[in-house]
């Protein structure tokens, strides 16, 4: 197997324990306190559902009283008569029109049969919450595509500084064959300062290597609540539109916040709406059931009724009016933010695109560079065997075919982050 195709099969090799790209995607969304108040937005917006919902569903109430009265009502049919007739009419009892303590309930029911506004509110109200959904997916995209670079970046800062501390290794054993080679008088001393200078800079190189990794583990520790030290596997490569015009088509057609802004405009339409239906009369319908302790002339203590009624404000000092000009204003500006949404959206595919591409195009040359810089290695080694060329040649071969797999690598994942922002911009990712 070619070292190339080796270095690339221990990459794409998940290390035991390693975590996967989704697995921190998923540990990021568990800490992110931002997307909790998203989703928490979204659970209120599916509640008006339920509120709208509330406008057209019956209603039911009881009503319960315990009067006390400073003195009875009551009727007697003989107090004023004559004393014959009173005589006539003998012991009768006062009628209780009222006691002075008595208990009483009722209970109705309330239907809605008919709202102007109801409908429109009802329908805005399932448009709210499709659209609070769709932020809420935008919002987890943009944290996928964020644990997603500092991924990569925990990736390439590893591998680069294993390359670095290789390159130092190797500076160090040339070092020693130069200064061999200068007191055997084989090489002027200059030879001998060189490889010194080159190993100073590869521990320099290293230094920095190193903390570029701290950093980038800080970054992915930060964002996922992972340890700094959790090993991590390359990702397949992405996969992206077949061509521009596919990938500004499918971001106007997929993307989740231009989902959202539509459903937005949807919602202030509907609004908009009800508010002019507004003057449209409301009809309702009312069974009351009534029950008290006080029978009075009827001989009994409950009765119920059903109750049709209509009701229609004529005139409210204008507001309505008024309400409509401002929710006229709101459609307005749903449909310009909506419209913004779509030029930023394709404004996004576009730059990306370019990324893309030029990312693409970067790591196909970089495949080239690294064919010639293996055969250049495979020279120097024969030449070195051969005896026409020195150590430190084969080694700076060696140091150059090292470097241009770690450019390599670096230009694979700067691809694939490319690809992964494509895919932002594109709403699938």
């Amino acid at each position: 197997m070619p070292p190339l195709a080796v270095a690339v099969w221990l990459l794409t090799a998940r290390p035991a324990g390693a975590a996967t790209l989704a697995e921190a995607i998923d540990a990021a969304r568990a800490r992110n306190a931002d997307l909790h108040l998203v989703h928490e937005r979204t659970v209120q917006a599916e509640s008006y559902r339920a509120q709208a919902w509330a406008t057209l569903l019956p209603k039911a109430q009881v009503n319960a009283t315990y009067n006390i009265n400073q003195y009875p009502i009551e009727l007697d049919f003989a107090a004023g008569l004559p004393p014959e007739f009173q005589a006539l009419l003998g012991d009768l009892e006062p009628t209780v029109i009222q006691k002075q303590r008595y208990l009483g309930w009722n209970a109705s029911v309330i239907q809605p049969l008919f709202s102007g506004e109801a409908l429109p509110m009802l329908r805005g109200a399932y448009r709210n919450a499709e659209g609070a959904r769709l932020s809420e997916q935008s919002a987890e995209q943009a944290i996928r595509a964020g644990v997603a670079q500092a991924y990569y970046g925990v990736l390439t800062a590893r591998e680069a500084e294993q390359l670095s501390a290789s390159a130092l290794e190797t500076a160090r054993a040339a070092e020693e064959t130069a200064a061999r080679t200068v007191q055997a008088g084989l090489a002027a001393p200059r030879a001998s300062l060189q490889a010194a200078l080159s190993r100073s800079q590869a521990e320099r190189d290293l230094r920095d290597a190193a903390a570029r990794r701290v950093e980038a583990e800080q970054a992915l520790a930060r964002l996922t609540g992972l340890p700094a030290d959790v090993p991590v596997a390359l990702p397949p490569a992405p996969e992206v539109p077949p061509d521009l015009e596919a990938a500004v088509s499918r971001a106007l057609s997929g993307r989740p916040d231009i989902g959202a802004a539509a459903a937005q405009a949807d919602t202030a339409r509907l609004a908009h709406a009800a508010t002019w239906a507004g003057w449209i009369p409301d009809v309702n319908a009312r069974f009351t059931y009534n029950w008290t302790e006080n029978e009075g002339f009827a001989g009994r203590r409950d009765m119920w009724m059903l109750v049709f009624e209509g009701s229609w404000l004529a005139w409210d000092g204008g507001y309505r009016i008024a309400k409509a000009k401002e929710t006229a204003s709101q459609v307005r500006m749903a449909e310009w933010a909506l419209t913004r949404q779509e030029q930023i959206a394709v404004e996004e595919v576009r730059v990306a695109w370019e990324r893309y591409a030029r990312a693409e195009a970067a790591l196909n040359a970089m495949e080239d560079e690294v064919r010639l810089a293996e055969e250049n290695h495979r020279a120097a080694r024969d030449g070195f065997d051969a005896g026409t060329l020195t150590f430190l040649e084969l080694q700076a071969a060696e140091l150059q075919l090292r470097g241009s797999k770690l450019a390599q690598l670096v230009e694979r994942m700067n691809r694939d982050v490319s690809a992964i922002s494509l895919e932002r911009a594109v709403g699938t990712w």
